[in-house]
């Protein structure tokens, strides 16, 4: 649940899978800040056709209301959010394109990721980081830096 200042957009109900990784987008255009690049939605005006990624040992992805759930190289669920919202039924009808499609957000993502870690290493490894003054503005933005 959000509260918007004066009560504005009180009692709404979407049926619109959300995720928490849609906060930092709302509050921050709200705040005025871009968040463009972000993952996630801006909760007033969601953008159904954002991929979003969540998970380290399984990952999952949100399109609209499709989602899949890749558990290892080969092994995954899908599922029809809006008519198995519980995630009950593996498969929940979901069309094979979709399916692919999800498979190929799966395997773009991975592919990305690989490339993040070549270039930067592990998250355990430290060493300087040099910003740019738009991530400085992001930083600024949630408090971090002064």
């Amino acid at each position: 649940m959000i509260k918007w200042p004066g009560g504005g957009r009180a009692g709404e109900v979407h049926s619109t899978p959300r995720s928490a990784v849609d906060i930092a987008p709302t509050l921050l255009d709200f705040a005025g800040v871009a968040a463009d690049e972000l993952p996630g939605d801006d909760l007033r005006n969601p953008r159904s056709q954002l991929a979003v990624f969540s998970g380290t040992l399984s990952r999952a992805v949100i399109v609209g209301n499709d989602k899949g759930i890749l558990t290892g190289r080969s092994s995954a669920q899908f599922f029809d959010l809006e008519n198995d919202p519980g995630e009950v039924s593996d498969g929940g009808g979901l069309d094979p394109k979709k399916t692919s499609m999800l498979r190929k957000l799966f395997q773009e993502h991975r592919k990305h990721s690989l490339e993040l870690f070549k270039m930067y290493g592990s998250s355990s490894q430290t060493g300087e980081v040099i910003l740019s003054e738009r991530e400085m503005e992001r930083l600024r933005a949630f408090g971090y830096l002064e």
